[in-house]
Formats: structure tokens, C-alpha cells, sequence
């Protein structure tokens, strides 16, 4: 291959001598093998640095990487409606790198030891020693603390925020721990605040890190069709959808699959880890996006029934005449507060959490409240709060990115 060929002088081919589906499988033989081969460690670790230094056939490798990886995530991103205002990555900042280190030693921020050059942080909050931050290792390649800072020291001179917020696994909490103690010692956190805003890890049902039946890495593509193919299932087995044509059912299903492995991943408190069972997310019991998705249906179908538009209107008044009703009402009133709470927490499991007692809320005044056989102020008023509830239960449900289908 030309990349490696120090005499080469032409032109790098253009096409990708790889697959997404190679990169996928490289990445984790590649750090597997670097555990117990030094040889091969040495000598990532030397690539490391000549991609760095900026070696022309490094550098043109590196690109189709970049672009594959961003190629392959865009088609996920794009079925889980997920879009970028801007993409990139720590490679933006890599002419700041040796800038920011030079500086940084001039002040005695920055200081060797052997052979590499660290930043000393002193204590932690906690009032423990935090271990220094490496920017340079011995063999001159910089570390993830030193793009870290210069990423910090960018994003505050190009767009000046009030607040960066790391939305990174949670195991990699001493790390911005010391990278943020470090930028407040240079001074580039003194107007931002910083927020590592730490996920636990998605389990397989022995608690371990899910695998996939080989022992390989889960992605999200896989993770997205065991929740479909589990949906589905259900679907055939007359679970639900069952006036639903198989046609249906396949485009279904997907919908299903990706609002149960959202609200799944949602409803968990952030920090914590979780079990993915494919078939208790996507139960139509229980505090699952089926569950979240059928009650919404059901709202849309009921004012589809009675011939009422969805679009609320001055005249919708709700009149209480159930206890049913008015514990209804009330969860409707404290919508703002969820969302607040949610906010300032940094906590979406409080929106999916509100979502899910919404939804038994309505499901209770559906089961306890009839409205075609009501007479007629007692129809309006219900019709009314159905509107209401769907509005609401709408809004919070796209808050968490689930797609809602016409029908289940």
C-alpha cells in the first residue's frame, strides 16, 4: 500500500480500501491485541506519533477512516432522527496543540517528567490528590488532555459559552476531572461552566457489558434490530397490531423497536447501568415506549372516533366530575416542573418517567370515564381533556426522540 511507502510521491488513491463493517472489527482487535503483544503496542503508539507530525500517507489513511466512520454513523443517526449543527473532531484542534504546550511551559504549567510533559493538579474536590494530567508522552505524541484543553480553548474563543456539557460513558470521570481542574488552573474555565455529564454502560442479562454471541462489541445498529425483530414478533404472535397488515406490521415494528430502545435507554436514570432484554422493552406492560406509544394511539384514535380535531381550541374546557379526571388534570399541571426538574438535573428520566405516569393517568380515566354514552357538557369536557393529555403526552414524547405511528 502506498500509505506506508516513504518514496511515494503521487497521488493517494481515492477509494476506501475498507469497509465500515472492517472498522468495526479492527478497533477491537487491534486494543485487545495491544494488551498482551508490547511489539505491536510500541508500534501503534509510533503511528500515533507520525499521524500526529503530520506524515503525508498517515494522514491520507487517517482521512478515509474519518470519513467511513462518519459515513456508517450518519446512516444510524439518521433512522434515530438524531442531526449535528457541527461535526468535529479532536483533529480540528491539532495545529493549537504544540502552541498551547509551549505557552503553558513558558508559565511553568506545564512541566516534564520523564520525558514526558504534565500538568500537576493538586486536589480534587473531594480533597483527594488527583493524579496529573499527561499532554505529552515521552515520545512526543500529545494526549487526550491536551486536545481536551485546546477543544476548551477553541469552543471559548469561537462561540464564548456559559456552559460545555461532556455527555461521555461514566467511567471516564477521573479523566475530565483532571481536565477540568487543569483548565481552571490555566484560566480557560473562569467564565464556562464544565459538566461531564456521565452514562453508565448497557448490560446483557449477566450484568456484563452487552457482547454480541461472539464476544464482539454491540453496536447500535444491532441493538436497533433486536428491539425491531422483538416487536415484530409480538406483532405476529397477536401481542399487538393485530388488525394490522403484514405490510403494516414490518413498517410498524421498526417504529416500535426504536421508541421502546429510546425510552429504554431514557427511562434509566443516567448515571446508572441497565439490562437490555429485547422483550421486556418492548412489552406493551410496564414502563416501556410501547406502553408510552399505545396510549398515545389510543388518545388519537378516541378524538378520530367521536369526529373532534386535535387542534385545541379556546371552547376546550374541562368540567371535573371524576376522581379519575382530576388526577388527570393535576399530572397535566405538572408538566413545567418535570421539565424544569429534568433540566436542572441534567436528568432525562424524569421527562420519560412524568411520560409513563401520564400515560397510566390516562389509561385509568379512559377505563373509568366513558365519553360517547357521557351526555353531552360531560363529552365536550372529556373530549377536551383527551386533547389536552394528547398535546402534552406529544410534546414530552418528541422531547425524548420517539416517533409515534398512526396506529398499533
Amino acid at each position: 500500500m502506498p500509505y506506508f511507502d516513504d518514496n511515494f510521491t503521487g497521488d493517494y488513491p481515492t477509494d476506501v480500501p475498507f469497509t465500515g463493517k472492517d472498522l468495526e472489527e479492527m478497533y477491537p482487535m487491534a486494543a485487545q491485541r495491544a494488551k498482551v503483544d508490547e511489539a505491536f503496542e510500541t508500534k501503534a503508539h509510533e503511528n500515533t506519533k507520525l499521524l500526529q507530525d503530520g506524515r503525508p500517507g498517515h494522514r491520507a489513511l487517517w482521512q478515509h477512516f474519518v470519513n467511513e466512520s462518519i459515513k456508517e454513523m450518519n446512516k444510524i443517526y439518521d433512522e434515530f432522527d438524531i442531526k449535528f449543527d457541527l461535526w468535529r473532531g479532536e483533529s480540528y484542534v491539532h495545529e493549537r496543540l504544540g502552541k498551547m504546550v509551549k505557552r503553558l511551559e513558558e508559565q511553568g504549567i506545564v512541566v516534564p517528567d520523564d520525558g514526558a510533559k504534565i500538568i500537576h493538579l493538586g486536589k480534587s474536590k473531594n480533597g483527594n490528590d488527583l493524579p496529573p494530567i499527561i499532554m505529552v508522552k515521552s515520545n512526543g505524541a500529545f494526549m487526550y488532555g491536551a486536545t481536551d484543553l485546546a477543544t476548551i480553548e477553541n469552543r471559548m474563543e469561537e462561540f464564548k459559552p456559559d456552559a460545555i456539557l461532556y455527555v461521555v460513558d461514566s467511567r471516564q470521570g477521573l479523566h475530565f476531572e483532571q481536565v477540568f481542574k487543569a483548565a481552571q488552573i490555566i484560566g480557560l474555565a473562569d467564565n464556562v461552566s464544565l459538566e461531564h455529564l456521565g452514562f453508565g454502560t448497557v448490560n446483557g442479562k449477566d450484568n456484563k457489558p452487552f457482547k454480541t454471541r461472539d464476544g464482539g462489541v454491540m453496536t447500535l445498529r444491532a441493538l436497533l434490530d433486536l428491539a425491531s425483530d422483538a416487536a415484530l414478533k409480538k406483532m405476529n404472535a397477536g401481542e399487538m397490531g393485530r388488525d394490522l397488515t403484514d405490510e403494516e406490521k414490518k413498517t410498524i415494528s421498526k417504529i416500535v423497536g426504536m421508541s421502546a430502545l429510546k425510552f429504554a435507554d431514557l427511562i434509566n436514570e443516567r448515571t446508572k447501568n441497565y439490562i437490555f432484554d429485547e422483550d421486556k422493552l418492548t412489552s406493551t406492560e410496564g414502563k416501556t415506549g410501547p406502553y408510552i406509544l399505545y396510549a398515545i394511539v389510543r388518545m388519537k384514535s378516541i378524538l378520530e372516533k367521536m369526529g373532534a380535531q386535535t387542534l385545541i381550541t379556546p371552547d376546550d374546557r374541562v368540567k371535573i366530575a371524576h376522581l379519575a379526571e382530576r388526577g388527570l388534570l393535576l399530572r397535566l399541571y405538572a408538566m413545567p416542573e418535570a421539565v424544569q426538574t429534568a433540566y436542572d438535573n441534567r436528568a432525562p428520566h424524569v421527562i420519560a418517567d412524568y411520560l409513563f405516569k401520564l400515560a397510566q393517568d390516562f389509561n385509568l380515566f379512559y377505563h373509568d370515564c366513558p365519553i360517547k354514552d357521557a351526555n353531552e357538557e360531560t363529552k365536550k369536557s372529556r373530549i377536551s381533556l383527551t386533547k389536552y393529555t394528547l398535546h402534552i403526552a406529544s410534546l414530552m414524547a418528541d422531547l425524548l426522540g420517539l416517533r409515534i405511528p398512526d396506529k398499533m
